[in-house]
C-alpha cells in the first residue's frame, strides 16, 4: 500500500509539474467576475516545504473594471490529497504585513484601481497523513467581496510538494541574438546569457524543545538538461558538472545550505525559432531529481531574436554543349534550383532575374514549375523534416542555346534573391553555359593521279577543310614505298572555322624505274584534327586520300656506225660497178622501255635500201639495222655518203648517224666473175658475209621474241 501510495504521489508530482512550466501564474477566466487573482510561488505557482515545513504563496488581487471593494475575503481548499486530510485550517491567509500575525481571511478592502496581496502559508506539519502520501498536494484559492461573492474555488490554483530540497531559477527571461562573435566570454556576446540554478536544502525537524530547525539532507540530488532543441549550446563551469551527459550530482545538503549552479547558454545558429515564430518564450527545461524517486523540474525562460538570412543552392557553374557542329540543334541546360529561409522565422523574398545578356544573345530563358522573373515568395523557417515544403521552393530553370555557334561562345543570366525582412541580405546565383568546341575536318587531294620521269618527284596538293566550330590545328602523315620516298612538305597546319590549309605531298619515281611502273600499293595522306588527342587509330576526327604515280617512259635513242667483231668502226664500204652488198649500222635505245624505232636514209642514192624501215628495241638494248647496195652496172665510179636517221616512236627523239660512205670503183675485168669489196671477214650469201647474214637473222628473231 505505501509503495502504491508513493507511486501515485509520482503521477502527481509530475502533474503539478507541467502546470508548474506555465509562465503567467494562473487567473479567473470567467469575464462575469470582476475580482481577479494572480497566485506566485517559489517557482511559478508552485512551493516546497519539508514534512514539517511551511508552503508560502503570495496572491495579487486586482478589479477587472477598477472599481472598489469591500470585505475581500480569501479562502482555500486541498485537492488531489490520496492519503490523511488537509483542510482549510492549515492554511494562515494574512495581509502580509508585520509579521502576519493578525490573522484573517477578511483580508480587507480593495481601493479602487488598486492592487491587494495577500500571503497563504501552509503548515505541512498539520497536515494528516503519511509522509509519503503527502508529497504533493493542489491548493484552489477563491477570492469573494461584498460586490463579488461568486462562490468556488476557481480564482486561482497552486502546487505544493513536500521535499526536503528545492531547485529553482531566479533569472528572468534572457533575450538572445545570433552573433557572429568568436569570444569565450559569454557577457561580451549577445548569443550568450548565463542562468543560475538553486539548489537550497529546506528540510526542518525538531529539536528537543519542539522547535523547528533546519536540518541536514543526505539525498543525491541530479540536475539534468532534459529538453534543448537544435542550436543552443550549454555548459557549466560546476565541479560535479559532467558535460558528456549534461547532468550535475550534488551529493547531499548541509542544513540551509544552497548550491549554485551557473550555466552559460549560447544560441549557436538558425536551427531556434524566433520567440516571435513560436508565440511565446524559448524554453530550456532541466530535470531534477533525487535518490528518492523524486522529481521535479526548472524551466528558464529566453527571447530569441528573429534574424534573416537566405540560402540558395543549385547548378551554379558554367555548363557546355556540344551543339557547335549541328546547325539546326538547339540544346537545352537545365538547372535545379532551391531556395530555402535561412533565418529563425517566416520570412518574404524577392526573386529578380538579369536576363540582359541572353536577351541580346537570343538565348531563351524559362522557369517550369516555380518562379518567374519578379516573383514574390513566403517561406517557413527551415524545417529539417524532410516532408515539409513550406520552407523551401524548388523548381527548375532552362535555357536553350542555338546550335551552330562558335568554340567558346558563353552567356548567362543571374537570379538575386533577397530578403524582405533585411533587404542587405541577398543572394546572387550566377547561370551560363558556353558552347563546346566540336571537330569535323575534310581532305581533298589533287591530283589523285599522275605520272613523273625516274628520278623526279610527283606532286600533290593536298587541302583540309575546317568543319568544326573553332580553331584546329591539323597534323599530316603519309603513308607509301620507302624507295619512292613519300614526303609531306608540313607537318601541320592551324586552320580556322570555315577556313582550309594546303600542304604539298611529294612522291619520287626511283631513277631506274622503268616506263610504267606504278607505285607499288599507292601513297595515304592522313589529316588529324587535334580532337583526336594524338590518337591516330579509329578516331572520328580523321580523313584520308590514296594517291597514284605511274612511271613515264623515257626516250633516248643513239644511231651509230656499226662496230664488227674485231671492233672494227665500219663506217664506208666499196663495191663495184654491178656489185651488191650489205652495209651496216647500230641504233642502241638509251630509254627505261620499248622503243619501236623508225629508220629513213638521208641522202642516200636510190640503189641503196634500207632492209626494214622499223626496228623494235629493249631498253639498254641496241639493233644493227642493214642497208643493200646495188651499185648501178655503169656510170656510178665514185664516192656516195649519207646518213641514217633513227626516230622513236615519241615522234620526237630523233638520232642520226654520221656520214656514210659508199666508194663504187671500177669493175676489174682480169678475173672471173664482178669485182666485189670485200665488206666484212665473212662473206658467202650474195651480198653478205655468212656470219653477218647469220646475224642480222638472229637479231631479228630475238627482237620478235621480244616484242
Amino acid at each position: 500500500m505505501e509503495q502504491n501510495a508513493r507511486k501515485f504521489g509520482v503521477f502527481v508530482a509530475t502533474l503539478a509539474m507541467i502546470a508548474s512550466l506555465l509562465v503567467v501564474p494562473t487567473t479567473s477566466a470567467d469575464g462575469s467576475e470582476d475580482l481577479e487573482m494572480e497566485l506566485f510561488g517559489d517557482s511559478g505557482v508552485t512551493s516546497y516545504a519539508s514534512d514539517i515545513g511551511y508552503a508560502n504563496f503570495t496572491a495579487d488581487i486586482t478589479s477587472a473594471a477598477g472599481t472598489a471593494h469591500n470585505d475581500v475575503t480569501v479562502a482555500v481548499e486541498f485537492v488531489d490529497v490520496t492519503d490523511g486530510t488537509w483542510d482549510a485550517g492549515i492554511a494562515t491567509i494574512s495581509d502580509c504585513v508585520g509579521d502576519g500575525s493578525q490573522v484573517s481571511n477578511v483580508t480587507g478592502d480593495l481601493s479602487e484601481g488598486a492592487i491587494m496581496t495577500v500571503c497563504i502559508s501552509v503548515d505541512l506539519d498539520a497536515a494528516t497523513g503519511s509522509a509519503e502520501a503527502r508529497d504533493s498536494a493542489r491548493m484552489k484559492v477563491s477570492v469573494t467581496s461584498d460586490e463579488d461573492d461568486t462562490e468556488g474555488f476557481d480564482d486561482a490554483e497552486g502546487f505544493i510538494k513536500l521535499v526536503n530540497w528545492m531547485a529553482s531559477s531566479d533569472d528572468g527571461i534572457q533575450a538572445f541574438v545570433e552573433s557572429d562573435s568568436e569570444t569565450d566570454v559569454c557577457s561580451e556576446k549577445p548569443s550568450c546569457q548565463s542562468y543560475t540554478i538553486n539548489v537550497t536544502n529546506i528540510r526542518l525537524s525538531l529539536d528537543s524543545s519542539g522547535n523547528r530547525i533546519d536540518n541536514a539532507t543526505d539525498e543525491v540530488i541530479t540536475v539534468r538538461l532534459g529538453e534543448l532543441t537544435e542550436g543552443w549550446r550549454l555548459n557549466s563551469s560546476y565541479e560535479g558538472w559532467d558535460p558528456m551527459y549534461s547532468e550535475a550530482t550534488i551529493n547531499g545538503l548541509s542544513a540551509g545550505q544552497t548550491v549554485t549552479l551557473v550555466f552559460d547558454v549560447t544560441l549557436a545558429g538558425n536551427d531556434v525559432p524566433a520567440s516571435d515564430y513560436l508565440k511565446e518564450n524559448n524554453q530550456i527545461i532541466f530535470e531534477t531529481r533525487d535518490d528518492n524517486g523524486y522529481y521535479d523540474s526548472v524551466t528558464l525562460y529566453a527571447t530569441v531574436a528573429t534574424n534573416y538570412g537566405v540560402f540558395v543552392s543549385g547548378e551554379s557553374t558554367i555548363s557546355t554543349v556540344d551543339n557547335g557542329c549541328t546547325p539546326d540543334v538547339d540544346a537545352t541546360v537545365e538547372w535545379s534550383v532551391v531556395i530555402q529561409n535561412g533565418g529563425n522565422n517566416w520570412d518574404t523574398f524577392d526573386i529578380d532575374f538579369g536576363l540582359t545578356d541572353t536577351l541580346a544573345a537570343g538565348w531563351d530563358v524559362t522557369s517550369e514549375g516555380g518562379s518567374l522573373p519578379d516573383e514574390t515568395i513566403v517561406l517557413d523557417r527551415y524545417n529539417p523534416n524532410p516532408t515539409s515544403t513550406t520552407d523551401v521552393s524548388t523548381f527548375k530553370i532552362s535555357m536553350s542555346i542555338p546550335g551552330g555557334l562558335d568554340a567558346d561562345t558563353s552567356h548567362g543570366f543571374t537570379m538575386d534573391v533577397t530578403s524582405k525582412g533585411d533587404d542587405t541580405l541577398s543572394t546572387t546565383v550566377s547561370f551560363a553555359s558556353t558552347v563546346a568546341q566540336c571537330y569535323d575536318i575534310s581532305l581533298s587531294v589533287a591530283p589523285l593521279s599522275t605520272a613523273a620521269n625516274p628520278g623526279s618527284l610527283a606532286i600533290f596538293n593536298a587541302t583540309v577543310t575546317n568543319n568544326g566550330n573553332g580553331n584546329d590545328t591539323v597534323s599530316f602523315t603519309s603513308m607509301g614505298p620507302v624507295a619512292w620516298l613519300p614526303t609531306l612538305l608540313e607537318s601541320s597546319a592551324e586552320i580556322a572555322r570555315d577556313s582550309s590549309a594546303s600542304v604539298d605531298f611529294t612522291i619520287t619515281v626511283p631513277a631506274d624505274a622503268e616506263a610504267g611502273a606504278p607505285l607499288p600499293g599507292g601513297a595515304m595522306i592522313h589529316a588529324y584534327s587535334e580532337g583526336c588527342n594524338g590518337v591516330t587509330a579509329g578516331c572520328t576526327y580523321e580523313d584520308h586520300e590514296t594517291v597514284s604515280v605511274t612511271t613515264n617512259q623515257i626516250y633516248a635513242i643513239t644511231a651509230g656506225y656499226y662496230t664488227n667483231e674485231s671492233g672494227d668502226v665500219k663506217s664506208s664500204v666499196s663495191v663495184e660497178e654491178g656489185g651488191q652488198l650489205s652495209m651496216f649500222a647500230t641504233v642502241s635505245n638509251g630509254g627505261n622501255g620499248g622503243d619501236r624505232v623508225s629508220l629513213e636514209l638521208i641522202g642516200a642514192p636510190s640503189w641503196v635500201v634500207l632492209e626494214k624501215e622499223t626496228a623494235l628495241i629493249y631498253s639498254n638494248d641496241s639493233v644493227d639495222v642493214a642497208m643493200s647496195i646495188n651499185a648501178p652496172a655503169s656510170e656510178s665510179l665514185g664516192e656516195f655518203t649519207f646518213t641514217l636517221k633513227a626516230t622513236s616512236q615519241d615522234g620526237n627523239t630523233t638520232s642520226s648517224t654520221g656520214t656514210l660512205t659508199i666508194t663504187v670503183k671500177e669493175r676489174d675485168t682480169s678475173a672471173d666473175g664482178p669485182d666485189t669489196e670485200t665488206v666484212d671477214d665473212d662473206e658467202g650469201l650474195p651480198g653478205f658475209g655468212a656470219l653477218s647474214a647469220l646475224a642480222a637473222i638472229g637479231v631479228a628473231l630475238v627482237l620478235r621474241r621480244r616484242f
